[in-house]
């Protein structure tokens, strides 16, 4: 609800690999694109690497050069491109302004703003 309130059109992405990305975010007003992981716990391995690979896989495919995986109480940054943030950070975070990108215009043709 937060991510619609700010007047952004949220959608659950499933990318050609087959792979898992919470959220694709497309701000209504200026276009900006962001990918949103959300992962309670990223302690055991398996699950670290299955949610990173569901954020990379749709960096890739969508051209996006930054994500960001929401957890409980985890922080780090990834070889510059994948924000992990705690959920009580979430509200606040200073998500990366990405400029419009081929996947702005991808997302826009596949799904046209009313």
């Amino acid at each position: 609800m937060h991510l619609r309130s700010n007047g952004n059109d949220v959608e659950y992405l499933n990318t050609k690999n087959g792979y898992e990305t919470a959220f694709f975010v497309r701000n209504k007003i200026d276009g900006n694109v962001q990918l949103i992981q959300v992962c309670w716990d990223i302690s055991d391995k398996a699950t670290f690497e299955r949610e990173l690979r569901g954020l990379k896989s749709a960096m890739a495919e969508f051209n996006i050069n930054s994500g960001t995986i929401v957890t409980w109480d985890d922080q780090a940054v990834l070889n510059d491109t994948i924000n992990i943030i705690p959920v009580w950070q979430f509200r606040n975070y200073p998500f990366r302004k990405l400029k419009p990108s081929i996947a702005g215009e991808l997302h826009s043709q596949l799904f046209p703003l009313p």
